[in-house]
């Protein structure tokens, strides 16, 4: 590359650098910190605060419409974690004695997650992936937890909910093969 194109991309960068920040989907990567802030804060008190500290524009009525649907931004940091969790669930041994009546109670104790971590089995009878292990586990380590523990502890209903649905559909699919057995042996003649 030449030293002009250098010049070029250099300038190009730093221009980059003092640009404020407007991408639209800068709401759902913060919309976790400003939950939090928007215990103590008013709206338009975040967004002055986002552009004069970190030169991010944001105006208040943003903040406002994704702090009234905020379910749906829950749903979102769950749909995020949900699959890491599963891997772990799924794959691994651990005491299952919870006093959550989610299987993912893990999620919403450090400590415990830590101690699953640390006392972690893999079950050598299913067919498992250490790499989508490991991997699960640092999602969870670094973007889960690393979210304040209201915004974690607000999406323990939604993790429940999924829990019994996917229950829900695993009795379902138990009592569907009993029945077929059931019809198969009726029918056949002895």
């Amino acid at each position: 590359m030449s030293g002009n194109m250098n010049k070029i991309g250099a300038g190009l960068v730093e221009h980059a650098e003092c640009t404020p920040i407007t991408s639209r989907g800068i709401i759902e990567e913060l919309f976790p910190y400003i939950y939090v802030a928007s215990k103590r804060m008013s709206t338009r008190a975040i967004s002055e605060w986002l552009e004069k500290e970190q030169n991010v524009q944001l105006s208040h009525v943003s903040i406002a419409r994704a702090l009234k649907d905020s379910s749906v931004h829950f749903e979102r940091i769950m749909d995020n974690i949900y699959a890491a969790a599963d891997t772990l669930e799924i794959h691994c041994n651990y005491d299952g004695n919870v006093t959550n009546s989610s299987k993912l109670a893990f999620l919403f104790d450090e400590e415990y997650f830590e101690q699953i971590i640390g006392n972690m089995a893999v079950d050598i009878g299913k067919d498992i992936n250490i790499g989508a292990i490991l991997h699960a586990i640092q999602k969870i380590k670094e973007e889960w937890f690393a979210l304040p523990k209201t915004v974690r502890d607000r999406c323990e209903n939604i993790c429940i909910t999924r829990d019994a649905q996917r229950y829900d559909e695993s009795r379902k699919a138990e009592f569907e093969k009993m029945v077929k057995e059931r019809i198969s042996k009726s029918s056949t003649p002895e």
